[in-house]
């Protein structure tokens, strides 16, 4: 078996510390490219299973096996091998165990690094008596992006691509909404454990009540996730909330961001206590699962809020800004009583209003109706 120029795919997702996740740098080194799902390739692809002749794979509980039978019938090259024969494989390229952990442990001690001087860049101090942490940056680094691109695996989530972190707020409607909750980042899956290490003030994060940064114009994904006691955040600048940035926190009770245009998955899930009326009037795309199980979120809106002119004379708001609301971007919002946007001019994700108790029917049942129209078309 020859690696190089080969794709391989590997059943199964696999979690930090998983022999899958050495196999798949082991592969990596040998020159092939591993896939955690089939994809269509020109090339041979070496679908990789638990065992030879393996349950999974005779019982077509396996999604990437499910697929690997389809294709062969269709009389595309697929080989299915045992991790023995790979092994085996692997060994005759150079490839040991060894040899793995030997580039590994460099390859951490690089990743790390460079973690550390991205982190000596970080203007922040955090206040004992106000419990607030002020950020004077405009810009921080991706910690998380650092960590993928020096193959650390001490994450257990799909950290979004160098491509997809490469783009602008102005993504496409298709990454924005996503097929279906595959596509999403979960930021459940995050390791708060891990976070705190790569962290400048990891050490002291239980301190965080609130979060001042006059400057920054985006939130790298899951930056201040699991800040427990962090109760407000004020960005009046940012514009670009990555995926997961405040996931879990679940003290969080304020957060002021008027200029943010882009606020991506999972942004706010499970932020459960979450209760300020949310007045986004520049926001454009919402992405999936955004502030999902935000118990006590009592309103949103996109239109621009009613302001006084210099006379004192009140002018109300023209018009609504989003374009796109994610997969369960509100699912179980049960004290969401309004939410401002045009139904004529907008795109939505499926059941993006699911068990959004205190909603009008009609609204609720704009996500159900997409969910429904998008199995119709499929069928």
């Amino acid at each position: 078996m020859k690696f190089e120029n080969k794709q391989l795919i590997l059943a199964g997702k696999f979690k930090a510390g998983d022999k899958g996740v050495i196999v798949k740098q082991m592969i990596e080194m040998a020159g092939g490219n591993v896939k955690e799902n089939l994809t269509v390739s020109k090339e041979t692809a070496y679908v990789v299973l638990g065992a030879k002749g393996s349950s999974t794979w005779k019982n077509k509980k396996c999604p990437q096996a499910i697929e690997a039978e389809k294709r062969q019938k269709k009389g595309q090259d697929i080989t299915v091998v045992s991790e023995e024969t790979l092994f085996s494989a692997l060994s005759s390229e150079g490839v040991t165990k060894d040899k793995w952990s030997i580039e590994y442990k460099e390859l951490l001690s690089k990743g790390f690094d460079q973690i550390e001087k991205a982190t000596k860049e970080i203007d922040w101090v955090l206040d004992s008596s106000s419990h607030t942490l002020l950020i004077e940056n405009d810009h921080l680094p991706d910690l998380l992006g650092m960590l993928e691109d020096a193959q650390i695996t001490g994450f257990r989530f799909p950290i979004p691509s160098k491509d997809e972190r490469a783009q602008s707020w102005k993504q496409s409607t298709e990454a924005i909404i996503g097929d279906d909750s595959e596509g999403d980042i979960r930021a459940s899956e995050y390791s708060p454990e891990d976070l705190v290490k790569i962290l400048p003030w990891g050490p002291r994060i239980g301190e965080i009540e609130r979060i001042v940064a006059p400057k920054l114009t985006e939130v790298p994904p899951a930056l201040f996730a699991w800040t427990k006691e962090l109760k407000e955040v004020e960005l009046p600048v940012v514009r670009v909330i990555r995926n997961g940035a405040f996931y879990e926190c679940t003290s969080l009770e304020t957060i002021k961001m008027p200029e943010v245009v882009f606020i991506g998955s999972g942004s706010f899930c499970q932020c459960r206590s979450l209760s300020c009326k949310l007045v986004l009037s520049r926001l454009e795309s919402l992405g999936a699962t955004a502030f999902s199980n935000c118990e006590k979120l009592p309103s949103f809106t996109t239109a621009s809020e009613g302001r006084k002119r210099a006379d004192g004379k009140e002018v109300q708001g023209t018009g609504y800004t989003i374009r796109n609301i994610g997969n369960f971007a509100f699912i179980n919002c049960n004290n969401l009583k309004s939410v401002g946007f045009s139904k004529e001019d907008i795109l939505l994700g499926k059941e993006c209003f699911h068990r959004c108790e205190s909603l009008p029917d009609d609204i609720r049942a704009l996500g159900d109706e997409a969910f429904a129209k998008e199995l119709a078309e499929k069928q």
